[in-house]
């Protein structure tokens, strides 16, 4: 028996012994069995087959990137490269289209629209929505409450829609939707509600249904005015499949800006971030927290991801996206503060390490981990750039 043989014979036995088919030391698997996605056609000999509806795996030759590409990545530090996309479906903002946008393509796994943007313009627009917040008082919030209700029990059927919807995102933070997103991925927001989606007990009001990339929203309040008008408005939908609303995102946002909120500089999808931002505050300074002796950094980041993962149940997203879109830095900033660690001392903590540092940049291109704008607005984006400091391994 030559050197092969002996090599075939023992991966063959091997083969045998994993699927409990050895006995007395000779192979029992009867000719024909698939294991480990090889067929076995004669002893010590297996053929490599396809097993049910799995593929035989292809070695794809990766697309290197363009030249123009890593030109616009180099000049801009783009928020995301196109990997692994042929040249010609990538499209490239020249100046024709009117927007701050650099890059744009089809992710080819989830068929949804991904876009690059310049670093300077995410920066700049992280500066103007914490900016808005900051403006943000629990008077406004208050004030955009009673403006909601004020159209919800008027007589403009329109307006009364606009009500409603405000008045729900404003008390869960829930997404608005938009019907062309729930058309081309049958995800809802607050918009797109159907009568299946709504319970109502009493004054008590349930949400559920699939949101964003499919993630299940919950959400629960208390309000009698929202809750007659909803229950009002649903004894007249006949399909549980029906949507509860008939208006537009954008008339929604037009009746906010004209008369609800007392602050012009408020916009509706700050509704999220305040929630986000209110909760993580009223965690960390109306909780006592004590930085131990030793052990510091792990105490900190723990503290932290609580936070985090409170806002992300409010908000049915993830812990990563409530930390990087939704609370803003500044409450970090001053907890930290009253902590007595400093901004300088939490980067000395950090580990950062190569691993760390590919997971971030996988993060940036997964179109999942971007918070786009409901209505495909890609000038107004959720996408932030936070300090170095703030822990990347809290994913």
């Amino acid at each position: 028996m030559n050197l092969d043989d002996q090599i075939r014979n023992s991966i063959t036995q091997r083969r045998d012994v994993i699927a409990g088919n050895i006995v007395k030391g000779k192979p029992s698997m009867p000719i024909g069995t698939i294991s480990n996605g090889r067929k076995k056609i004669a002893e010590g000999q297996w053929r490599d087959v396809v097993d049910g509806n799995k593929k035989p795996k292809q070695n794809k030759e990766k697309i290197k990137l363009s030249a123009k590409v890593l030109a616009l990545n180099e000049k801009h530090q783009l928020s995301r490269l196109p990997i692994d996309m042929p040249h010609n479906e990538v499209i490239i903002n020249k100046g024709e289209a009117k927007s701050n946008w650099i890059l744009k393509w089809i992710d080819p796994k989830t068929q949804k629209a991904v876009t690059a943007y310049s670093k300077a313009f995410l920066k700049k627009n992280a500066q103007d929505k914490w900016k808005r917040i900051e403006n943000v008082s629990k008077k406004d919030i208050s004030a955009i409450k009673i403006g909601a209700d004020k159209l919800i029990v008027g007589s403009n059927a329109a307006e009364q829609q606009s009500g409603a919807i405000v008045s729900i995102i404003s008390q869960t933070g829930l997404r608005p939707g938009s019907r062309s997103g729930f058309n081309s991925t049958q995800n809802r927001g607050v918009s797109t509600l159907a009568k299946k989606n709504i319970k109502i007990e009493g004054s008590k009001i349930t949400f559920e249904f699939k949101g964003k990339s499919y993630k299940n929203n919950t959400a629960e309040i208390n309000d009698s005015v929202l809750a007659n008008y909803l229950s009002e408005r649903m004894s007249k939908v006949k399909g549980e499949d029906s949507f509860i609303f008939n208006t537009t995102i954008n008339k929604v946002r037009d009746d906010f800006k004209d008369s609800i909120t007392p602050n012009d500089s408020i916009k509706l999808k700050d509704m999220r971030t305040y929630i986000a931002t209110d909760i993580a505050r009223d965690m960390l300074m109306h909780n006592k927290f004590e930085v131990p002796q030793k052990g510091a950094k792990k105490a900190i980041q723990g503290k932290l991801m609580e936070v985090f993962k409170a806002v992300s149940n409010q908000l049915n997203n993830s812990p990563t996206m409530a930390k990087t879109s939704y609370i803003h830095p500044n409450v970090i900033n001053e907890w930290l503060e009253g902590l007595g660690v400093k901004e300088a001392d939490m980067f000395m903590m950090k580990a950062v390490n190569y691993t760390e540092a590919l997971k971030a940049m996988k993060l940036r291109r997964d179109p999942d981990n971007i918070e786009g704008d409901d209505n495909e607005d890609f000038d107004d984006i959720d996408e932030y750039n936070l300090p170095d400091w703030w822990d990347p391994t809290l994913q």
